[in-house]
């Protein structure tokens, strides 16, 4: 009789015991992570910026660009990340992707495993930059497609005409005078 007590008595203890353990680990629920970037595309040359959000404090997260940048990773910590990323000029549009990585304890018993991570991405296009100035040699200017540098080329050449004629003359009359 004794014994049968004792052994229902176990029972529900471990009942109890195991039952408390598993809904605290099962109740844990893991970060929800977003990732916003300020534009959908950039000129080659350009910044754009990325945030990174999460409803849960991750305790670190890393943002890193892969495409036309010579910038690193940039980290954080907290709800929010915020990374500057440049982009370096491009010959033709390119496609690059930035992921948001959180670290986070996922309430796991063992401490000497890796944290728990969730990641997620976005895409940005970084596109060719224009070459400065006019391009269709249109217009009222006489530039044939060339940026105006501003100054008044016609005077300008009869001036560069004049003194070649002026130099020309001084050699003449130079070697004139030494034959």
């Amino acid at each position: 009789m004794n014994t049968k007590r004792i052994s229902a008595a176990a029972a529900a203890a471990a009942f109890v015991v195991l039952g408390s353990a598993t809904s605290a680990f099962g109740a844990y629920e893991a970060p929800q992570i977003s990732l916003e970037l300020s534009a959908p595309s950039v000129t080659g040359g350009g910044s754009f910026t990325a945030t990174a959000t999460s409803d849960k404090p991750c305790d670190s997260w890393t943002l890193e660009f892969d495409g036309p940048t010579t910038d690193g990773p940039g980290t954080g910590a907290g709800l929010e990340a915020v990374v500057e990323f440049s982009t370096t000029t491009v010959g033709a549009d390119e496609t690059g992707t930035v992921t948001a990585t959180c670290f986070f304890d996922d309430g796991s018993v063992t401490k000497a495993s890796a944290p728990a991570q969730l990641s997620t991405s976005a895409d940005i296009l970084v596109t060719a930059g224009d070459i400065a100035g006019p391009t269709d040699g249109g217009g009222d200017d006489d530039f044939g497609g060339l940026a105006s540098t501003g100054g008044p080329h016609l005077w300008l050449a009869i001036g560069g005409a004049a003194l070649t004629l002026a130099g020309a003359g001084a050699v003449v009359r130079s070697r004139r005078a030494t034959a």
